[in-house]
């Protein structure tokens, strides 16, 4: 059985979508102390009758006043540009930047603690309830229900000016840098620098000490659980089932596209499910 003496951890908005709003007109009347019916808004009234009614009324402001009835606006100047109101426009949706801790939970929802960065010399990222969370921020679209390949920053960590992103990378063990069905293949979560999205295990500084390729847009976030999941990409395209899993033996936090191979070629592990906690 392989040893695992190297594994790590990683794991919206506020922003308002304003509308043109178009009512379908209502028929609003004014009923006025001489019991006529004035269509206020006549596009919801037969024309011919609001006409009718109109001839029947007052042509002057006097006339009007003396039947009780509202005055006629002021007649514009010739030559005048006639005033028109600015409809209100649909604005882009704003980003919006999310900060705060990650919480761990069991396959039962019992939280086993945060996610922090080890003191050992692999520079996992584990899960303690005792030890000072890692602090992330990211940045999405509020109105989006779910985001993904997002790249998710580790900012409290020893190394962020280096590694500033919570990534994954391949496994020292492994049999090649792919994660897949039958394979006990993993990667550490953990510190790296940036990988384009949707592309394969790329040669990349991070921060396991035998520089292994990694990945680092692989993260998604659902905007209504703030669960946070990964999918990682093999070389040649494919995107395999990708699920979460905590090495109590090593501390450490990991991916894997097997996990029932995973454990039973190392000891001491568990699916976990990441949780954003929002500052």
């Amino acid at each position: 059985m392989p040893s695992f003496n190297v594994l790590i951890a990683a794991a919206f908005i506020h922003s308002t979508l304003i509308s043109a709003s178009n009512p379908t007109p209502t028929l609003s009347i004014v009923n006025s102390i001489d019991g006529d019916f004035l269509p206020v808004n006549i596009t919801a009234y037969n024309i011919e009758q609001a006409a009718a009614v109109s001839r029947q009324l007052p042509s002057t402001n006097a006339g009007r006043l003396a039947r009780g009835l509202k005055l006629l606006p002021p007649k514009r100047r010739s030559g005048g540009v006639p005033f028109k109101a600015a409809l209100p426009r649909r604005s882009a949706s704003t980003p919006v930047t999310l900060t705060g801790n990650i919480q761990v939970l069991d396959t039962n929802g019992i939280s086993l603690g945060r996610v922090y960065q080890t003191p050992n010399m692999y520079n996992h990222f584990g899960v303690s309830n005792t030890a000072h969370p890692i602090t992330f921020h990211f940045t999405l679209d509020p109105t989006a229900g779910s985001t993904s390949q997002l790249s998710i920053y580790a900012d409290s960590t020893s190394y962020a000016s280096t590694w500033p992103l919570m990534g994954a990378i391949d496994g020292v063990v492994n049999d090649g840098n792919d994660l897949k069905s039958g394979s006990y293949n993993f990667a550490y979560i953990q510190g790296t620098n940036a990988t384009p999205a949707e592309s394969g295990p790329a040669s990349v500084s991070n921060s396991y000490p035998t520089q292994e390729p990694a990945e680092s847009a692989i993260w998604n976030y659902n905007t209504v659980t703030q669960e946070i999941t990964a999918q990682w990409v093999n070389s040649n395209g494919d995107k395999p089932a990708t699920a979460i899993s905590f090495v109590a033996g090593s501390d450490a936090l990991v991916i894997t596209g097997d996990y029932g191979s995973f454990s039973s070629s190392f000891s001491s592990t568990q699916l976990v499910r990441l949780m954003f906690v929002p500052a």
